[in-house]
């Protein structure tokens, strides 16, 4: 310990005699470890953080596998395995019944449907709120305590049981006023009054990581608030099932007792279950860091960041290693000193590594500042992308163990060829040689080829960065110029869900005719409608429906839209055949629909749909008429290809209205907050947006990816430049002496120059080759984030051809023209 705190002290002395070069090393390994602890810490709020109960290890999820999905109609994908094939993470209420009994291989359990959204009046303000409906034992099972009151029980989860709601600790503050008495108060769910029984611990948010709710609902409130859904007869699969599995009991011990009961009750009635050769089985997961949907949306582009910032930092390390390569040519006299005095090289080595250490520690925790500044940014933005995704990124023990470990790992690895190069010299001609570069140049010959191939290394992984960075902006490009099939410019939007406020489904369409009314007749707007989802808001409904009359007669998988009068005009939807959906249709007994140019095409070829039938319902008996074809138009995301879709007159239920406006919209918000007020002030609005935003909303995941991986490519870039700075200026100061000999043996400025570039172009072109060659490999897994162009995209791959060299020639010139500036009879006088 005495002799590391001696090579600590020394080396923090060496490291304060040149500031120069102690602050540049920090700031390169600063940024190369800051970038990677700021994506690691989004990664860590994401993908790893355990859920803030008791033991969550003990926590399993279970889910299912099978050759096919179940053929029932009320079967709903929630939860963390939604869209993975025949995979599901949704029971019915059947099977949970008989999982919770299973006492010899589970201490408790509890079935959960996910998150919704509520609208909650409290203290007289409505609002929209998400709440998650749990069974009695939700609370138990976790072992969640209290900050106020109790939380609910199984007793309050039985049918005629009053209706109760415990309240997370952010809802009690910001929508209760923090007060102490609020048990036994009353709030309105969805026109349901509940009782406040208790104030969840602050610490807990729900099952979903990233994701906040504000109160919790007895399982048994689904009678009242939807008394139509079929859950706890089993009609309806969209319970996700949560146990604690006992002591001493493993996860396939536990698996194996369960997979019995649900067996039994996936084929029972009233359900149709799955076909013979499709039988599932039973899965168990660990269920301790809470549901997977928000690990499945980010997964793949943190991933792909991590990948970019990983190249980063081993740009920073090349350029580190060589900054420490160059302070050991520089001491060789010093180390050749300390050698001939009885000093081990071994010895040596250890100081030389000991200060390495040390700049990798301050650029670790330089790193660690930045990352922390860089991380809330990012979920800030996310936030503002998403207001229901709250990611907690602060610092933690995962975070803090990763920054030291990269520091420590960069600091030795980095370190160790430079240490070991520059304590293996010949001792007599070291210190016979004078002091400076110049005189070291046949004794650094290997060392220069070593510096060489770290910049080599550096322009290879600053190419590989830059070619994702165009491919990622190339696909963002795309997407924005992709066309929509509709005008979304001067639209505002918003929505609203009369049905969550105990509206009754005539009531529903008298307000809706209403609101139409009066927002149509503010100033500046053009024309009004309304639709269950919102154009290109990331909402889809699929359904299938039957074609009669057509050239394709079978059952047929659509997306299907509800929409109000005049859509199609607010929306500049071109109407190619027939007519649109009027007032009539919304409130006549006729069912008709419209189709659009992709359907027509696809199921009625060359024959005129119009007047043609379609059948819905499980029967396919529940037929409409069509009575219009309209242009194809992007329905929910814009990577995706316009499908076949039918739009349908809307009868009630949640919408989103669409005003097309003369000016700009946003300025018409306060006017349709105070219509809306005007008619309901216990009706919330959900959300208000221009459509021009909510299009940006739905591209925030390429937006996000491709800034950060132009961010990346630029400091890539940089660190890259400067590393080709520091060989040329080495090169150059190595070899004063023969320069100012050829100078006055008669070569020119230029000549010089030239010579000094051809060494920066050997280098360049060598490393932006094998960047080309690597990028062509591995952009291939990247395929899946790219729309519109290929994983081998010119442009992309000629930027960086372009960039890459301009750049390093431009970091080039200054040591070279500095070359030229060399005096001759001064290399003489020296010789």
């Amino acid at each position: 310990m005495s002799t590391l705190l001696q090579d600590l002290k020394f080396g923090l002395r060496m490291l304060a005699k040149n500031p120069g070069f102690t602050a540049v090393a920090v700031i390169t390994l600063a940024l190369g470890i800051g970038v990677n602890t700021a994506i690691f810490s989004l990664i860590d709020a994401v993908m790893l953080k355990t859920l803030p109960v008791k033991d969550p290890n003990e926590l399993v999820i279970l889910r299912w596998q099978a050759r096919d999905w179940p053929k029932h109609a009320g079967y709903s994908s929630y939860g963390g395995c939604a869209g993975q094939g025949p995979t599901g993470c949704s029971f019915s209420y059947p099977t949970f019944q008989g999982i919770r009994e299973q006492r010899q291989v589970l201490a408790a359990a509890f079935a959960n449907p996910g998150m919704e959204e509520f609208v909650v009046i409290a203290k007289g303000e409505a609002s929209t709120a998400m709440g998650e409906l749990a069974s009695g034992e939700f609370f138990s099972t976790l072992g969640v305590k209290a900050l106020i009151g109790r939380t609910f029980t199984p007793e309050d989860d039985q049918a005629g049981s009053p209706p109760v709601a415990v309240v997370s600790y952010g809802f009690w503050l910001s929508r209760l006023g923090a007060d102490r008495e609020v048990v036994g108060k009353s709030i309105t769910v969805s026109g349901v009054p509940f009782t406040v029984v208790g104030v969840a611990a602050p610490e807990f948010r729900g099952m979903q990581p990233g994701f906040s709710s504000d109160l919790w609902l007895p399982l048994s409130a689904e009678r009242v608030l939807n008394p139509a859904n079929r859950v706890f007869d089993g009609g309806f699969w969209r319970l996700q099932i949560v146990g604690r599995l006992k002591p001493g009991v493993s996860p396939e011990q536990a698996r194996a007792a369960l997979e019995v009961n649900f067996l039994q009750t996936a084929n029972s009635a009233p359900t149709l279950g799955f076909k013979p050769q499709d039988q599932p089985h039973l899965m168990l997961d660990s269920a301790s860091r809470g549901f997977g949907t928000l690990r499945q949306i980010f997964s793949k582009p943190l991933l792909v960041l991590l990948t970019l910032t990983a190249l980063v930092l081993l740009i920073a390390c090349a350029n580190f290693a060589n900054l420490m390569f160059a302070r050991a040519i520089s001491r060789q006299r010093e180390i050749a000193m300390r050698r001939t005095l009885g000093a081990g090289r071994g010895r040596l080595i250890r100081q030389l590594l000991t200060e390495s250490v040390l700049l990798a520690a301050a650029g670790g925790v330089a790193g660690l500042f930045l990352a922390w500044q860089g991380s809330k940014a990012l979920a800030s933005a996310v936030h503002n992308w998403w207001a229901l995704l709250s990611l907690d990124v602060s610092p933690n023990w995962r975070v803090l163990a990763f920054t030291v470990t990269v520091s420590i790992a960069v600091g030795i690895l980095s370190g160790l060829a430079p240490a070991w190069h520059g304590t293996a010299m010949d001792l007599a001609p070291t210190l016979k040689a004078a002091t400076g570069p110049s005189s070291l140049g046949g004794v650094s010959g290997r060392r220069s080829l070593l510096r060489d191939g770290l910049v080599v290394c550096q322009i290879t992984l600053a190419t590989l960065v830059l070619v994702a960075a165009g491919l990622f902006l190339r696909t963002l490009v795309k997407l924005k110029s992709v066309e929509l099939g509709f005008n979304p410019r001067n639209l505002i939007l918003f929505e609203i869900s009369p049905e969550q406020s105990a509206y009754k489904s005539e009531a529903v369409k008298r307000l809706y005719q209403q609101m139409t009314d009066r927002v149509s007749a503010l100033p500046d707007v053009a024309s009004a409608s309304f639709s269950r989802f919102a154009l290109v808001g990331t909402n889809l409904n699929s359904d299938e429906v039957w074609i009669r009359g057509g050239a394709h007669p079978a059952a047929a998988q659509v997306d299907t839209l509800p929409v109000g009068p005049r859509f199609f005009e607010t929306m500049e939807i071109p109407l190619l055949e027939g007519r649109g959906i009027t007032a009539q249709d919304i409130q006549g007994s006729k069912r008709v629909a419209v189709i659009n140019a992709a359907m027509a095409q696809r199921y009625f070829a060359a024959q005129n749909p119009l007047g043609r039938w379609l059948g819905a319902g499980q029967d396919g008996k529940n037929t409409s008429e069509i009575i219009g074809v309209v242009g194809d138009a992007k329905y929910n995301e814009v990577s995706r290809d316009v499908a076949p879709t039918v739009y349908t007159p809307l009868l009630g239920g949640r919408a989103t209205f669409a005003l097309r406006t003369a000016i700009d919209p946003r300025t018409l918000i306060p006017a349709v907050r105070r219509v809306v007020r005007e008619l309901d002030p216990d009706l919330p609005i959900i959300s208000i947006q221009t459509q021009a935003e909510q299009i940006e909303k739905t591209l925030f995941e390429q937006r996000l990816i491709a800034d950060l991986s132009g961010l990346f490519g630029l400091l890539a870039l940089m660190l890259a430049c400067v590393g080709v700075y520091g060989v040329v200026s080495y090169g150059v100061a190595v070899r004063t002496n023969e320069i100012g000999i050829r100078m006055a043996l008669g070569a020119s400025p230029s000549h010089i120059l030239g010579l000094v570039l051809r060494q920066s172009a050997v280098l360049t072109l060598s490393g932006v080759g094998l960047g080309m060659a690597g990028a062509v490999a591995l952009t291939r897994v990247a395929k899946a984030l790219l729309y519109g162009v290929t994983p081998t995209d010119t442009a992309a791959f000629a930027g960086a051809l372009v960039i890459m060299p301009v750049v390093a020639m431009i970091a080039s010139y200054v040591p070279a023209r500095r070359a030229t500036k060399v005096d001759p009879m001064t290399a003489l006088r020296q010789e």
